[in-house]
């Protein structure tokens, strides 16, 4: 059971990358390339969190197994903040979502969102905040076991306070 639960952030993070990065047609898939992480933000990765190997920026906890994520997407019009949280709730098995509040974070277009809900049977819980910068929508998640966020949301608060917009 604890193999589960170190794989699980990961599972999570490989899970929202592919719903926002490819839900597109599948002849698609095959001809366009992955986007490629936006030039145009700045940030200082979450103290704590070893980096993971993935395409966009991610990092893991040893101690939690919490996971922090951060996607963009420039290429395509049709994303939007709320639509960057439905696709993720939409990959969380009986997936309970609710408004949720980050005090002193202020983003563009901010929206975050609270998802409860499990993955292979097994409970998780997302904090998400998506955000919007001239043509490019981003997300940060915190994912881990429902029990452990907490001890790492003030990290991903002050990943995200650390976040800058090149100018």
């Amino acid at each position: 059971m604890d193999q589960f639960f170190k794989k699980l952030p990961a599972s999570i993070s490989i899970t929202i990358f592919f719903a926002l990065v490819l839900p597109g047609c599948i002849s698609n898939i095959l001809k366009e390339k992955i986007p490629a992480f936006s030039d145009q933000i700045t940030f200082t990765p979450p103290a704590g969190f070893k980096e993971m190997k993935s395409i966009y920026p991610s990092w893991k906890n040893s101690e939690t197994q919490n996971a922090i994520l951060m996607i963009s997407n420039c290429d395509d019009n049709k994303y939007s903040t709320l639509y960057a949280h439905m696709i993720i709730s939409e990959n969380i098995d009986n997936a309970k979502v609710e408004a949720s509040k980050l005090d002193k974070v202020q983003l563009p277009k901010q929206v975050t969102k609270k998802i409860h809900g499990f993955v292979d049977e097994e409970a998780v819980e997302v904090q998400t905040a998506s955000f919007q910068h001239k043509n490019c929508v981003y997300i940060s998640a915190l994912s881990g076991r429902p029990e452990w966020i907490a001890k790492d949301f003030d990290h991903w608060k002050s990943f995200l306070k650390s976040i800058e917009f090149k100018k």
